[in-house]
Parts: structure tokens; sequence; C-alpha cells
């Protein structure tokens, strides 16, 4: 179906409330506006009258055509579009995520025995990779830090019932399409991230290794917090 084809014939039709006029004793049915004395400005008697059914048909098909306004078509339609957004930008975000896992945002390094692997000193953090090496006895290991998106949390659907509200179940069925799309594209529970928290080092301690290493660790944590926060995702800081 060609929504904004159907969208422009609704908009270029008759607007306002159509109304259905029947009277099945006298086999008349037309579809009017309020405004019109003679109750067939829309549809008069004679587009009924050779119809092969029932007057009750007739009857229900007139309350029908009066409901499809162009007014209603086109509350439906915008809906309809609406929530179509709502599936796209769902899937955008769910690629933006995944794609924001992918990089490292820091690395954790420490230097072992090259002769049995012992760890020498403890384990510490930088912004940029460290390239293995060995000297006097030691080696560099390092290893990638990733911050991981979290998959999206979904509401849940809301009831489709094709009662009077017939917009509204428009609008919910749309909705819920939208829900089970990104589902199908891995939609799960959200978790929150904790971060370790960060370090102090006293300024009579400035420029020595202690110092550079706190500031190292502090800005490690701060570029996840920025990752975190461009991928939308929840954390709290270790206490």
């Amino acid at each position: 179906m060609n929504t904004q084809q159907l969208k422009e014939l609704a908009q270029r039709a008759t607007g306002g409330v159509w109304r259905a006029f029947i009277n099945e004793k006298a086999n008349v049915f037309s579809i009017h506006t309020p405004e019109d004395p003679r109750c067939g400005d829309i549809i008069d008697w004679m587009g009924f009258d050779g119809v092969d059914c029932s007057k009750k048909q007739k009857a229900r098909n007139a309350r029908f055509i009066a409901a499809s306004n162009p007014d209603t078509v086109i509350a439906l339609i915008e809906r309809l579009e609406a929530a179509e957004r709502e599936r796209d930008d769902l899937r955008a975000e769910i690629t933006r995520r995944d794609a924001a896992a992918g990089e490292p945002v820091a690395w954790k390094w420490r230097l072992t025995s090259a002769h049995d692997g012992a760890q020498i000193g403890p384990w510490r953090l930088c912004l940029a990779p460290l390239t293995p090496g060995n000297g006097s006895g030691c080696k560099t290991e390092s290893i990638a830090l990733y911050t991981a998106a979290q998959p999206a949390v979904l509401p849940p659907e809301k009831p489709v019932v094709f009662g009077s509200d017939l917009c509204q179940d428009i609008e919910n069925y749309g909705y819920n399409l939208a829900l089970a799309d990104t589902r199908q594209l891995g939609a799960q529970q959200q978790k929150v991230v904790e971060l370790p928290a960060e370090r102090f080092c006293p300024a009579e301690y400035a420029g020595s290794l202690l110092w550079t290493e706190t500031e190292v660790w502090n800005k490690a944590i701060e570029a996840c917090r920025v990752n975190l926060d461009a991928a939308n995702v929840k954390y709290e800081v270790k206490k």
C-alpha cells in the first residue's frame, strides 16, 4: 500500500466529519457532511440504490464509509509514520551502540618476569596501546578494555482491541511492530556498568611515578565515562 499516495488523495477529498444517513424502511442510504440539508453531498442515495446486498449490509457499509473520512485516514497515516520513525530510531540506536562496543577505551598493563611469567608490578591503566617488549628480565603484558554497549530496555506492548477508538488501535499496532523489530535485533535487559573509583595523590608527590600513575588512572576512568555517556549506557562508580 502506498500510504503517501493515499494521504494525498485524502487531503484532496472533502474534509471534516462525514455522516451516514440510513433509512432502512425507505431503502435510502447516503453519506453527507453535517451542513448538507439533503444528506447526500458525499455519496447520494443513488450510490447505494443499485448495490446487490441486504439493507443491513448497506447500513454497515454506509457507517464504515462515514467513519473512514479523509481526516481519519490522514490521522491514521500520520500515526503510522510516527511509529515507523520511532522504529527507525531504535534500529539506528542499536547500530550505534554495537559500533561503540567494538573500540577499546583504555588498556591495562603490567610487568611480568620473562623467566616464569610471574607478575612483578601492579596492573596500571593507559590511554594508548603499549607495544609488548622484553628487557632487564621483564616483559610487558597489556589487555584492551572495552565499553560494551548495553542493549536497549524495551517498554511493554500496547493493547490493540479494534474497538471504538480505531485511531488509537492503529497507533498501538504500529508501536508494537516497532517493538517486535527491535526484539529481533537483539534487545535485552539493560545492566549498569560499574567503574572503579578515582585515585588521589597528594600535591607533594607532584612529578613522581605515583603522581603520574594516578593521573593516567583517573584520565582512563574519565575516558570510560565519556564513551558510556556517548553510548547512552548507565554506569555507577565503585565506592
